[in-house]
């Protein structure tokens, strides 16, 4: 008898559940892992990847992949959603608290768009060193730094996509990977 329906994305979020528990419990009880404040998300992550690798799932990675795009999508648009005195006790924020807030956001904005153009101009300059040494890579190949390092997963996994349609082969994947490498950047260089 054949089931109506795939449980594959059911699984896939009961394994990425298990492993963010596991990555709890280590970090509740591995001192080392608590004294360098690694995120529970990076080490279940990596417990999840060593996992996927080691033993055969048959799982298609395309519904990780949209897990990865919804749950981040869900994440950064919840970031917008909070808001000062939503309850009874928190007070409102002053003017200069307010000012203290906008400033912040804006330079925020203004490091994000240096940080993003240097990327891309560092790998659009890479690409084209490869390029005139003989390795011939997609033309593209070189914006996956800003995509991955600056904007993160979402990003990198849909340019990645439309990237695939243009013939480079696991475009995605390889999105995703600079997303991994910079997530792993921002922790244990960036903070």
């Amino acid at each position: 008898m054949e089931t109506p329906f795939s449980f594959e994305l059911v699984i896939a979020y009961g394994l990425l559940s298990v492993f963010l528990l596991v990555g709890v419990l280590i970090r509740a009880k591995v001192p080392i892992v608590q004294r360098y404040i690694v995120p529970i998300c990076l080490i279940g992550g990596l417990i999840g990847m060593i996992f996927v690798n080691a033993v055969p799932l048959n799982m298609d990675t395309e519904i990780l992949e949209a897990a990865v795009y919804h749950l981040f999508t869900i994440s950064f648009i919840s970031v917008g959603l909070t808001a000062f005195g939503t309850t009874a006790n928190e007070q409102k924020p002053s003017t200069l608290e307010l000012k203290e807030i906008v400033r912040g956001a804006a330079w925020g904005g203004v490091i994000q768009g240096v940080t993003l153009s240097t990327q891309a101009l560092v790998g659009c300059a890479l690409y084209y060193l490869f390029r005139a040494l003989g390795t011939e890579l997609f033309p593209t190949f070189g914006l996956f730094a800003p995509l991955g390092f600056t904007q993160g997963p979402g990003q990198a996994l849909s340019f990645g996509k439309v990237w695939e349609g243009f013939g480079l082969e696991n475009a995605a994947t390889i999105g995703l990977t600079f997303a991994t490498f910079g997530f792993a950047f921002a922790f244990f260089v960036g903070v």
